[in-house]
């Protein structure tokens, strides 16, 4: 039976940004279940699973703009690196992460 528009569809995936490094998090298996053609998932899944089978393996490449929408830059917050606690160990490319004494968590 193919996927197609009103079916119960259940499936696994894993994410992963290709050429950077990422938290492990990031890339741990989520399962997710929705009716085809019904609830809120970005189109290019939609497309690329109508008419699979069950079983089937499928790589998909999400451009961020279909993943988070149209970039604007007044939602882009620039820090100055000598205000985080290790600025040694910000790597272009690469997830930084920590967490301030009052529990506010500061990651790019």
């Amino acid at each position: 039976m193919n996927v197609q528009r009103d079916y119960y569809v259940r499936f696994r995936y894993c994410m992963e940004i290709v050429g950077e490094k990422t938290p492990s998090w990031f890339s741990k298996p989520i399962e997710v279940a929705f009716i085809m053609g019904r609830e809120p998932i970005p189109n290019i899944l939609e497309r690329a699973i109508e008419g699979r089978s069950a079983g089937d393996t499928i790589e998909v490449t999400i451009p961020p703009q279909s993943a988070y929408g149209p970039h604007l830059s007044y939602l882009v917050k620039e820090l100055d690196l000598e205000a985080l606690k290790h600025p040694e160990k910000v790597i272009p490319g690469e997830w930084y992460e920590e967490v301030s004494p009052y529990g506010t968590k500061t990651f790019f």
